[in-house]
This record gives C-alpha cells, structure tokens and sequence, in this order.
C-alpha cells in the first residue's frame, strides 16, 4: 500500500522506501521465510528474482524510477503464474466481478458468447465438447 502511495505521488522516495521496507519484513512474517525463500530462488524465476532484488535495492539507495521498473518486471515474472488466481478471486466478488464476468449473448458465438466452443454450431468432433455439452447450459 504505502508502493502504491508513493508511486501516486510521482515516486515520492522516502513512502517507496517505506513501502519496499515493509514488504521486504512482511512478506516473510506472512507466509513464512522458507517458502519466500523457495520462491526467490527456484531456478526457473532466478532472473525475475534478480530483477526484483535489484529493483527493491536502487528504490532503497534512491534511484526510484529505475527500482521501481525492475520491481514491477521481477514481480510479474515472478507471480504471473498466480494472476489467474486472483482473476477469479475478484470475479466472485460483488461489485468488481460483475465487470470482470465473462459477456454473455449476442455476437461472435465461440469460446466467450452463447453457446458452446465452436460458436453454437453443431459441428466438431463430439468428444472435443465433451460428453454432456448436449445438457449442459454453456452461458455462466
């Protein structure tokens, strides 16, 4: 929270270091060191891990605009695979998720329209709908 007052006030240095600060004890005292740990340095996410550490250390040295560049791309690389996640966290809630809900109806059939994956035709193989897609309402 006090990241994202800083980066409001136009990189406000003192509330990113704040920020950064905070997240850097917090993060551990949440979800315990050994799991951040395994995060940070799994093999797989070590670049976004550098990114990130490098980008908490120049926002703490004062070099705001750049942190906080290699902080936001260390942190999408790190936690992207958690998005989906948080998507459908946020479309069950009462106000956010009903401008995150799928459109229904009209137009453009397919995947995200009425109907099923192949537009509301009848064509495709069966087996790639599935076995009850014939008794299944499709529209959430």
């Amino acid at each position: 929270m006090l990241t994202a007052m800083g980066i409001s006030l136009f990189f406000e240095r003192n509330l990113l270091r704040l920020g950064n600060l905070c997240m850097i004890l917090g993060l551990p005292l949440y979800f315990g060191p050994g799991r951040i740990m395994r995060l940070l340095f799994a093999k797989e996410k070590l670049r976004a891990s550098i990114c990130f550490c490098l980008g908490v250390f120049l926002v703490l040295r004062g070099n705001s605009f750049f942190g906080m560049l290699l902080e936001i791309f260390g942190f999408f690389n790190l936690f992207a695979n958690f998005f989906p996640v948080v998507l459908a966290v946020l479309r069950n809630l009462p106000i956010v998720g009903d401008l995150l809900k799928k459109p229904e109806g009209g137009g453009g059939g397919g995947e995200w329209g009425r109907g099923d994956y192949y537009g509301g035709r009848e064509s495709g193989p069966r087996s790639s709908r599935g076995p009850y897609s014939s008794d299944y309402d499709h529209s959430w």
